[in-house]
């Protein structure tokens, strides 16, 4: 393995693409795969900069890390690998902060810069831009099972919310804590955290294994039916921990007045078919929400066979580490003849039971600082967010037998975390600035992960948004400045989710019912007002370009007139310049050129993004890195040449144009690609293909690149 890898593109000579095109299947399928698998207010918590803490305060942190990485390797007598060079760290910091390669001017302008402290600046820089945000949003919502179709409804306020808190640096606990206390209807603006209770609406016992899963690392679901066989969990437990959400409902009522009286006229069936769908597809997306605090009580199953419990028992909510009762519930008395039915509403609700704040209670435990799984585990998700492996593998299955490779360094980090009040961007900022990060990368098979000694980094592929959002960077300027279309909901009568419920707030029955009742061309009207809207800048650039075009053709008329024959050559000229000019505006425009996390969550089936394994959003931490011959193909036959190479108009072809002799041409495509200088040997290859072949030289050496794994693979 590690000799496929060494192979670089030096070997892949110009008389060799033939033969590559043929075996590169074949060799892809053998590369190596990631084998690893006291809180502030939110208003005064968005410490948005990174830079607003010293320098020096990380730098000591860094340090430490290095000190106690050292110690464990002399102990095993081994030796850290060398610090990497400039440019590999270049884009290694890109890939891991931003999620993408630098374009070629970032590149130039960092391998050009002689200051001392360029790889500091260039951390804070990432860690502040939209880049991060991006990037970040794509590991969440991996992590949280985010999608843009949750149920019925769109999940954007979800998204809104998630993207809305890694672009304000909210901390972790607040972060978490605003996710398991949220309430009220998920269609009014600012109550998307509601979005992670919906999305395992109706399954409060699925939500809680998952809740325990991503932010305590431990896996809960065995228990659900009986007593854990490999850990210390009893069902009983599992369901003493469902009761902190008890009586919680994910349905609310609309924000207008008689909502039952249009759900009855809905089930008479009197109504028209058209207005009877545009009614229902009003009413869904406002009726899903949070409501209830929590009972702190839960029934356990009606075939419960364990002996210290009986079947259809109410038990009463317990931390599932120190037992701890957080609330006093308080228990209906036996004989109740409440009316409330089990039913979507109140699931998991007890008749009779009073709302108690289990909720806030269980989320006050949950992101404690004084509750040491809650902090290991996430400090631990980020060093593998930077090293490529944890000091706990796996990062979600921790055991009372669970053991750290580096026991006194997960300590620290775990000290670091919470002196550093959960600002993920500040742990972070600590541990791209240590020379254990900045180190050569190893294999994977070196050693095992569980004993894992942090020569530097994990060796690693591309993910599927990482590998996209590269091909983007290629292909279009600022791209992460773009954002995405977002027409998911159009069809509320021309409304989105926000001014739906906006629009009905406070309204009768009668005028909701009338609004559903809205003329086709109305709704259409509202259609395209709110697409322009969204489009505005982009209409206002067209408006632009044709304008400009009107004034160049009145000219070419005049000069025609006055049989101006050399002024109208300068303007044909001019014509197709700006032909050209609006061809690369119009690209920046699409919608389809935009990265991972603007598009749909997940992309399509069959889009590049999922054939580079981006997790289907259906389970936790999905993704993947497998090889398969359909990623290859992918690359391999079309793609790169169609989409990026054969259009003039892409930011790496139009850099292209600009390089004036062979050798700056070949700098560029390494640089944009592989962000390095050619080596001799590789430059010389190339500039005896160019004299061979002009016309090709520069697809071909484009290809070979992009379908080689040093540009596959973060060193």
């Amino acid at each position: 393995m590690k000799r496929i890898f060494s192979n670089t593109i030096t070997g892949l000579t110009p008389g060799w693409l033939t033969f590559c095109k043929l075996t590169l299947a074949t060799l892809m399928l053998f590369v190596i795969s990631d084998n690893s698998s006291a809180n502030e207010n939110v208003s005064n918590a968005a410490r948005k900069s990174v830079k607003s803490r010293p320098i020096s305060k990380t730098l000591e942190v860094s340090r430490k890390i290095d000190q106690l990485v050292e110690k464990a390797l002399e102990e095993k007598n081994l030796q850290p690998n060398d610090l990497v060079s400039d440019e590999i760290f270049l884009r290694r910091v890109y890939l891991d902060i931003a999620g993408r390669i630098p374009s070629y001017a970032e590149a130039t302008e960092f391998l050009q810069d002689s200051s001392q402290n360029k790889r500091q600046h260039l951390i804070d820089r990432l860690l502040d831009s939209n880049g991060f945000v991006s990037n970040q949003f794509n590991y969440f919502a991996d992590l949280l099972r985010i999608k843009s179709r949750l149920r019925n409804i769109t999940g954007q306020p979800y998204i809104d919310f998630v993207k809305d808190s890694i672009r304000n640096n909210k901390p972790w606990d607040v972060f978490v804590k605003e996710m398991l206390t949220s309430e009220g209807n998920y269609a009014e603006r600012g109550h998307g955290a509601v979005g992670y209770y919906l999305r395992d609406f109706g399954m409060p016992e699925d939500n809680m294994s998952n809740t325990v899963r991503i932010f305590l690392g431990t896996r809960l679901e065995c228990a659900q039916c009986h007593d854990h066989p490999f850990d210390v969990w009893t069902q009983k437990d599992y369901f003493e921990m469902v009761a902190f959400t008890g009586g919680m409902m994910t349905r609310v009522d609309p924000p207008f007045e008689d909502a039952n009286e249009l759900r009855k006229m809905q089930r008479k069936g009197n109504l028209p078919e058209e207005t009877r769908r545009n009614l229902q597809r009003m009413l869904r997306p406002l009726a899903y929400g949070v409501q209830g605090s929590g009972t702190g009580l839960a029934r356990l199953p009606k075939d419960y066979q364990e002996s210290d419990g009986e079947p259809n028992q109410i038990v009463t909510a317990k931390t599932m580490f120190e037992k701890k009762e957080l609330v006093v519930p308080v228990l209906p008395k036996v004989g109740n003849k409440s009316k409330r039915k089990y039913n979507n509403r109140n699931r998991n609700g007890i008749p009779g039971a009073k709302h108690v704040d289990s909720r806030e209670a269980y989320a006050e435990w949950m992101t404690s600082p004084d509750n040491p799984r809650f902090t290991t585990v996430i400090a631990n998700r980020m060093w593998k967010r930077a090293m490529g492996v944890g000091v706990i593998e796996p990062v979600d299955i921790i055991t009372s037998e669970t053991k750290p490779s580096n026991p006194e360094l997960m300590d620290y980090l775990t000290e670091q975390m919470v002196a550093m009040e959960f600002d993920l961007k500040q742990f972070l900022r600590a541990v791209y600035n240590s020379k254990t990060y900045q180190r050569a990368a190893c294999v994977s098979d070196d050693e095992e992960v569980t004993e894992y000694t942090f020569r530097g980094p994990l060796l690693r592929r591309l993910s599927g948004e990482q590998l996209w959002d590269s091909l983007m960077t290629l292909a279009v300027d600022g791209v992460d400045e773009r954002a995405g279309s977002n027409f998911y909901n159009r069809n509320y009568q021309g409304m989105d989710i926000y001014s739906l419920y906006e629009q009905t707030k406070g309204m009768s029955a009668k005028e909701v019912l009338e609004l559903a009742n809205m003329p086709r061309e109305e709704v259409r009207k509202k259609q395209r007002e709110m697409y322009d809207k969204a489009m505005s800048k982009q209409n206002a650039q067209r408006k632009e370009m044709a304008a400009e075009y009107k004034k160049l053709q009145k000219k070419q008329f005049q000069a025609r007139k006055n049989k101006d024959y050399k002024k109208l050559a300068e303007l044909k000229q001019e014509l197709q310049q700006m032909i050209k000019m609006n061809r690369v505006k119009s690209m920046k425009n699409s919608r389809d050129m935009v990265r991972a996390s603007e598009m749909t969550s997940p992309a399509r089936p069959g889009h590049l993004v999922r054939e580079f394994g981006q997790s289907d959003r259906d389970q936790i931490e999905n993704s993947n890195k497998e090889p398969a011959v359909t990623q290859v193909l992918s690359l391999m036959n079309g793609y790169i040449e169609t989409r990026i190479a054969a259009n003039p108009n892409t930011m790496l072809m139009v850099n292209l144009d600009k390089s004036s002799t062979a050798e700056d041409k070949i700098n560029t495509v390494f640089l944009s690609i592989l962000n390095r200088y050619p080596t001799s040997e590789e430059k010389q290859i190339w500039l005896e293909e160019a004299k061979a072949n002009a016309k090709t030289v520069a697809g071909d050496l484009i290809w070979t690149l992009v379908n080689n794994s040093e540009f596959l693979f973060i060193q």
